[in-house]
C-alpha cells in the first residue's frame, strides 16, 4: 500500500529527487488503495542502488532515468518541473494530476482506466497536456489509439436509470 512504499522510500539511498508514477501515484491521488510494485524515475546513478535496495526488501520496482520513454506516447515535456513534492518528503515527487491522467491514458490497460475513472469530467485542461504529449511523440499508429482513448475517456458517462 501507499504507506508501506513511502516508509521504504524514506530510508532509500536516493541522491536526487525521484518521481513516483504508476500505482503508487494512483494511491497518492486516492484512486486506488494498494499496488504491488513501485514505478519511478530516478537519477541514472540511483537506478542500481535503488533496485538493489528494493529487491532486498522484496519490492518489485521499475526504475528509469526517463519514464517518458516507457511508451510510444511521450509524457508532456514539462512533467518533471510540474511534479509536486510529496508532503513530508524533500526527495519524493509524484506526477502532477494532468500528467498522471496522460500517463494512464497512454498505456490504456483496464487497470489504468480504472485508476483514472474517478477523475472523469474533472480534468478540463487535459487537452493542453494531450497536445504536448502528442507533439513530443514519434508519429505512429499508437498516436491514433491514444487519441481515441482520450476521446472516449472525456465523453460524459451516461447513467442508466
Amino acid at each position: 500500500n501507499k504507506t508501506g512504499f513511502l516508509s521504504l522510500i524514506k530510508e532509500a539511498p536516493i541522491t536526487q529527487p525521484i518521481i513516483v508514477c504508476g500505482g503508487v501515484c494512483a494511491c497518492i491521488y486516492e484512486a486506488r488503495n494498494s499496488t504491488d510494485d513501485l514505478d519511478c524515475e530516478c537519477a541514472a546513478e540511483d537506478v542500481e542502488p535503488l533496485a538493489d535496495y528494493f529487491d532486498k526488501r522484496g519490492v518489485i520496482a521499475d526504475l528509469s532515468e526517463n519514464i517518458s520513454g516507457w511508451g510510444m506516447i511521450a509524457l508532456p515535456p514539462r512533467y518533471r518541473e510540474d511534479s509536486p513534492y510529496l508532503q513530508g518528503f524533500d526527495n519524493v515527487r509524484y506526477l502532477s494530476f494532468y500528467v498522471f491522467i496522460v500517463s494512464k491514458l497512454r498505456r490504456g490497460l483496464d487497470r489504468d482506466m480504472a485508476d483514472i475513472e474517478p477523475f472523469r469530467g474533472k480534468a478540463p485542461n487535459l487537452d493542453v497536456y494531450v497536445k504536448e504529449a502528442i507533439d513530443a511523440s514519434p508519429v505512429s499508429t499508437e498516436r491514433f489509439r491514444f487519441l481515441d482513448r482520450v476521446k472516449r475517456w472525456q465523453r460524459p458517462v451516461v447513467e442508466n436509470s
